[in-house]
Protein backbone atom coordinates (compact mmCIF):
# COMPACT_ATOMS: atom_id res chain seq x y z
CA UNK A 1 0.00 0.00 0.00
CA UNK A 2 1.66 3.45 -1.09
CA UNK A 3 1.43 6.25 1.29
CA UNK A 4 2.64 8.81 -0.83
CA UNK A 5 5.98 9.65 0.71
CA UNK A 6 5.54 10.45 3.97
CA UNK A 7 7.57 10.49 7.21
CA UNK A 8 6.31 8.12 9.51
CA UNK A 9 8.20 8.22 13.04
CA UNK A 10 8.39 4.57 15.06
CA UNK A 11 8.60 4.76 19.11
CA UNK A 12 9.52 1.76 20.50
CA UNK A 13 9.33 0.10 24.16
CA UNK A 14 7.90 -1.63 26.60
CA UNK A 15 5.70 1.37 27.19
CA UNK A 16 5.36 0.27 31.18
CA UNK A 17 3.30 2.10 31.15
CA UNK A 18 3.24 5.02 28.89
CA UNK A 19 4.35 8.38 30.40
CA UNK A 20 4.72 12.00 29.20
CA UNK A 21 8.02 11.71 28.93
CA UNK A 22 7.34 9.71 25.36
CA UNK A 23 4.57 11.73 24.30
CA UNK A 24 7.29 14.65 24.72
CA UNK A 25 9.60 13.16 22.42
CA UNK A 26 7.31 12.07 19.99
CA UNK A 27 5.94 15.74 19.95
CA UNK A 28 9.53 17.11 19.38
CA UNK A 29 10.42 14.41 17.01
CA UNK A 30 6.84 15.34 14.32
CA UNK A 31 7.64 19.64 14.97
CA UNK A 32 11.90 19.27 14.33
CA UNK A 33 11.78 16.48 11.33
CA UNK A 34 8.25 17.17 10.21
CA UNK A 35 6.88 13.86 10.55
CA UNK A 36 3.54 12.83 8.90
CA UNK A 37 2.87 10.51 12.21
CA UNK A 38 4.67 8.58 15.01
CA UNK A 39 3.73 4.99 15.43
CA UNK A 40 3.58 4.14 18.99
CA UNK A 41 4.93 0.35 19.38
CA UNK A 42 4.82 -1.34 22.45
CA UNK A 43 7.25 -4.49 22.25
CA UNK A 44 5.91 -8.32 22.81
CA UNK A 45 8.50 -10.16 23.91
CA UNK A 46 11.06 -7.47 24.75
CA UNK A 47 14.83 -9.06 24.24
CA UNK A 48 16.06 -6.91 26.93
CA UNK A 49 13.74 -6.15 29.75
CA UNK A 50 11.27 -7.85 31.99
CA UNK A 51 7.52 -6.30 31.69
CA UNK A 52 6.54 -7.58 35.26
CA UNK A 53 4.59 -9.88 34.53
CA UNK A 54 2.12 -6.71 33.05
CA UNK A 55 0.02 -8.48 29.65
CA UNK A 56 0.82 -7.16 26.33
CA UNK A 57 -3.37 -6.50 26.33
CA UNK A 58 -2.69 -3.83 29.37
CA UNK A 59 0.49 -2.13 27.69
CA UNK A 60 -1.26 -1.85 24.33
CA UNK A 61 -4.34 -0.22 25.87
CA UNK A 62 -2.39 1.87 28.30
CA UNK A 63 -0.64 3.15 25.33
CA UNK A 64 -3.78 3.66 23.00
CA UNK A 65 -5.18 6.07 26.06
CA UNK A 66 -1.96 7.83 26.22
CA UNK A 67 -1.66 9.01 22.00
CA UNK A 68 -5.82 9.13 22.01
CA UNK A 69 -6.97 12.41 20.60
CA UNK A 70 -3.43 12.84 19.32
CA UNK A 71 -3.23 13.85 15.69
CA UNK A 72 0.12 13.14 15.29
CA UNK A 73 0.25 9.60 17.13
CA UNK A 74 -0.79 5.63 16.28
CA UNK A 75 -0.95 2.94 18.02
CA UNK A 76 1.12 0.00 16.31
CA UNK A 77 0.66 -3.54 17.31
CA UNK A 78 3.10 -5.36 15.53
CA UNK A 79 5.20 -6.44 18.29
CA UNK A 80 2.70 -6.71 21.01
CA UNK A 81 0.74 -8.87 18.96
CA UNK A 82 3.37 -11.00 17.82
CA UNK A 83 4.48 -14.36 19.85
CA UNK A 84 8.35 -14.12 19.10
CA UNK A 85 11.06 -12.38 20.85
CA UNK A 86 10.75 -8.53 19.20
CA UNK A 87 14.03 -7.62 17.37
CA UNK A 88 14.08 -4.30 15.36
CA UNK A 89 15.90 -5.08 12.09
CA UNK A 90 13.10 -7.95 11.91
CA UNK A 91 10.22 -5.10 12.88
CA UNK A 92 12.07 -2.28 10.41
CA UNK A 93 11.96 -5.10 7.75
CA UNK A 94 8.16 -5.50 7.98
CA UNK A 95 7.08 -1.81 8.41
CA UNK A 96 9.23 -1.34 5.74
CA UNK A 97 6.88 -3.75 3.37
CA UNK A 98 3.91 -2.21 4.62
CA UNK A 99 5.36 1.70 4.38
CA UNK A 100 7.44 0.53 1.18
CA UNK A 101 6.93 4.31 -0.39
CA UNK A 102 7.65 6.08 2.88
CA UNK A 103 11.06 7.50 4.94
CA UNK A 104 11.07 4.87 8.21
CA UNK A 105 12.61 7.21 11.35
CA UNK A 106 13.41 5.54 14.39
CA UNK A 107 13.50 7.04 17.67
CA UNK A 108 15.66 6.32 20.58
CA UNK A 109 16.83 7.69 23.49
CA UNK A 110 20.84 8.71 23.23
CA UNK A 111 21.56 6.10 25.51
CA UNK A 112 19.82 3.14 23.56
CA UNK A 113 21.14 4.68 20.39
CA UNK A 114 25.11 4.52 21.64
CA UNK A 115 24.59 0.50 21.92
CA UNK A 116 22.61 -0.38 18.72
CA UNK A 117 25.76 -1.49 17.23
CA UNK A 118 25.16 -4.42 19.59
CA UNK A 119 21.82 -5.07 18.76
CA UNK A 120 21.06 -8.11 17.10
CA UNK A 121 21.49 -7.93 13.46
CA UNK A 122 22.33 -3.99 13.15
CA UNK A 123 24.06 -4.28 9.65
CA UNK A 124 19.58 -5.02 8.45
CA UNK A 125 18.59 -2.21 10.93
CA UNK A 126 20.33 0.84 9.00
CA UNK A 127 19.34 0.41 5.44
CA UNK A 128 15.63 0.91 6.19
CA UNK A 129 15.22 4.14 8.65
CA UNK A 130 16.89 7.14 9.28
CA UNK A 131 17.34 7.38 13.43
CA UNK A 132 16.51 10.21 15.80
CA UNK A 133 18.34 10.23 18.91
CA UNK A 134 16.41 11.96 21.52
CA UNK A 135 19.60 14.07 22.79
CA UNK A 136 18.30 13.95 26.75
CA UNK A 137 22.02 13.10 28.21
CA UNK A 138 24.74 13.02 25.58
CA UNK A 139 25.65 16.35 26.14
CA UNK A 140 26.80 15.30 29.43
CA UNK A 141 28.32 12.68 28.30
CA UNK A 142 31.01 12.55 25.99
CA UNK A 143 31.23 9.27 25.73
CA UNK A 144 28.33 8.18 24.79
CA UNK A 145 28.29 10.95 21.77
CA UNK A 146 31.56 9.00 20.49
CA UNK A 147 29.85 5.75 20.74
CA UNK A 148 26.96 7.15 18.42
CA UNK A 149 29.29 8.35 15.55
CA UNK A 150 31.03 4.97 15.75
CA UNK A 151 28.05 3.49 15.20
CA UNK A 152 27.06 6.02 12.63
CA UNK A 153 30.82 5.64 10.82
CA UNK A 154 30.68 2.18 11.14
CA UNK A 155 27.27 1.21 9.89
CA UNK A 156 26.46 4.06 7.07
CA UNK A 157 23.76 5.24 9.67
CA UNK A 158 21.97 8.19 9.31
CA UNK A 159 21.70 9.41 12.15
CA UNK A 160 19.89 12.87 13.44
CA UNK A 161 19.78 14.54 16.68
CA UNK A 162 16.68 16.21 18.77
CA UNK A 163 16.24 18.88 21.14
CA UNK A 164 14.26 18.07 23.98
CA UNK A 165 13.97 18.81 27.95
CA UNK A 166 15.91 16.63 30.16
CA UNK A 167 13.09 14.43 31.59
CA UNK A 168 14.22 12.36 34.59
CA UNK A 169 12.17 9.98 35.54
CA UNK A 170 11.09 6.49 33.50
CA UNK A 171 8.64 3.87 33.19
CA UNK A 172 10.70 1.98 35.93
CA UNK A 173 10.67 5.01 38.16
CA UNK A 174 6.96 5.36 38.11
CA UNK A 175 6.28 1.34 38.68
CA UNK A 176 8.29 2.29 42.04
CA UNK A 177 6.66 4.96 42.91
CA UNK A 178 2.83 3.19 42.72
CA UNK A 179 4.60 0.10 44.46
CA UNK A 180 5.51 2.59 47.35
CA UNK A 181 2.30 4.82 47.46
CA UNK A 182 4.08 7.54 46.28
CA UNK A 183 2.10 10.47 43.96
CA UNK A 184 2.70 9.93 40.49
CA UNK A 185 -0.40 12.02 39.20
CA UNK A 186 1.80 14.13 36.39
CA UNK A 187 4.22 11.97 34.99
CA UNK A 188 1.65 10.27 32.83
CA UNK A 189 -1.75 11.04 31.65
CA UNK A 190 -4.47 10.92 33.42
CA UNK A 191 -6.17 8.08 31.48
CA UNK A 192 -3.01 5.63 32.18
CA UNK A 193 -3.59 6.77 36.04
CA UNK A 194 -7.14 5.89 36.20
CA UNK A 195 -6.45 3.24 33.59
CA UNK A 196 -3.85 1.67 36.54
CA UNK A 197 -6.04 2.28 39.41
CA UNK A 198 -9.08 0.24 37.79
CA UNK A 199 -6.94 -2.75 37.36
CA UNK A 200 -4.60 -1.92 40.35
CA UNK A 201 -1.49 -2.74 38.07
CA UNK A 202 1.78 -2.51 39.53
CA UNK A 203 1.21 -3.19 43.49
Amino acid sequence: MAHGGLKIGILGGTFNPPHIGHLIMAEYAVCEYGLSKVLFMPNGTPPHKDDEGISSFDRLEMTRLAIDGSPDFELCDIEARSDEVSYTYNTLERLKKIYKDDELFFIVGADSAAEMGKWYHPERIFPNCEIIVADRISQKHPKINEEIEGVAKKYGASIHRLGMPLIEFSSTDIRNRIKSGLPYKYMIPECVEEYIKSKNLYH
